[in-house]
């Protein structure tokens, strides 16, 4: 596997991975929420995910949302919830065609993913 793994670390408890490997023609993002799961938090975690998936503040509603989806080549945005042994993580993730793949040359379909899951 031709994959090259960097890895920093942005703040305290907060690191960026980045995998490369240039067989795909896709990307994908994906922003992971780690917790300690507890009786109190963990249904609010699990509708958390759900809402993320929902979009920001940015889309008042779901087909605003997919209308941004579509202009991105048909990205696909999900979110879900898992438990790792005392850890609950939610996570949020899109994936969308690689940037060389695309009709408009230049066009920063990496950064217009990144913006609709922030």
């Amino acid at each position: 596997m031709n994959s090259k793994i960097t890895r920093y670390e942005i703040a305290p408890n907060l690191c960026l991975t980045i995998i490369e490997n240039p067989k795909f023609r896709h990307n994908r993002i994906t922003v992971n929420f780690i917790e300690e799961l507890t009786e109190e938090n963990s249904c609010a975690n699990a509708l958390t995910a759900q809402i993320l998936k929902q979009g920001g503040c940015e889309y008042e509603n779901f087909c605003q949302l997919n209308r941004k989806l579509n202009n991105l080549y048909g990205a696909e945005l999900t979110s879900g919830i898992s438990k790792y042994g005392k850890y609950q993580v939610a996570d949020v993730s899109i994936i969308s065609i690689d940037e060389k793949y695309a009709l408009i040359p230049n066009e920063n379909i990496l950064d217009n993913c990144t913006e609709t899951v922030y």
